[in-house]
């Protein structure tokens, strides 16, 4: 029963306890009913008129999307959230839906604009000064320049991307772009730096536990995920 047409103050709670759950399922791999559970937590976000939790629970509901392999689907949640962000002039909430944006239109096709997507983000993450958020759009900026042909400026923001990373010791997500940069510097012939980057990767490996090392491939962007629901708890 998804009618919720008379939500009251009091109902709130409810639909942030969808939206933990839909984050546990998710991380979990259930994703038909992490959906499930973000799509009643929209549904009390519309009928409370709270904007800004609504962008955010869109946001969420995008990666849902991408992990159900739904990138057309997932692009088209990401800028509904884009465009509340835009109404409400939330630079945080701005700057990890640009993000998103431009991942998805990256995914499904349109390079170019995936890469002015991402690169509007990373400007705005440098102006909120969210750390963990402008390493996430680093990394897609990355893959949008070698996604475009620029393999070199690919290159250089996912090693600015594995900088910030390493420094936040978030090393799931920086054992992923480690993995992505043994290819590129193939590619470009810089052997030296790929053989760095391998002994560095399998060193981090190592330490990682099962879960942590799951959340390399094919997705490791949970890092967005916490700064959105951060920063949308803070607005």
């Amino acid at each position: 029963d998804r009618d919720v047409t008379g939500v009251q103050t009091c109902a709130l709670p409810i639909s942030y306890a969808h939206r933990g759950l839909a984050r546990a399922l998710t991380l979990l791999q259930d994703y038909p009913a992490a959906a499930a559970h973000i799509e009643a937590a929209i549904d009390f976000f519309v009928a409370s008129n709270d904007r800004m939790e609504l962008a955010y629970s869109k946001r969420q509901h995008s990666w849902i999307a991408e992990l159900q392999g739904d990138d057309l689907g997932a692009l088209a949640l990401a800028r509904e959230a884009l465009a509340i962000f835009r109404e409400l002039d939330w630079k945080p909430g701005l700057a990890t839906s640009l993000n998103a944006v431009g991942w998805y239109e990256v995914m499904t096709g349109h390079p170019d604009r995936g890469l002015l997507s991402c690169q509007a983000s990373v400007a705005l993450f440098e102006t909120v000064g969210d750390l963990y958020g402008l390493a996430e759009a680093l990394s897609s900026l990355g893959t949008a320049y070698l996604a475009t042909g620029d393999h070199p400026s690919g290159a250089t923001a996912l090693e600015q991307a594995l900088n910030l990373h390493s420094r936040l010791a978030n090393h799931a997500d920086e054992a992923g772009v480690l993995r992505r940069l043994i290819d590129v510097h193939t590619e470009l012939g810089n052997t030296t730096r790929a053989d760095e980057i391998t002994t560095r990767y399998r060193e981090l490996s190592a330490s990682l536990n099962a879960e942590e090392l799951d959340s390399i491939a094919p997705h490791f962007r949970l890092g967005t995920i916490i700064s959105s629901e951060r920063a949308g708890s803070e607005g």
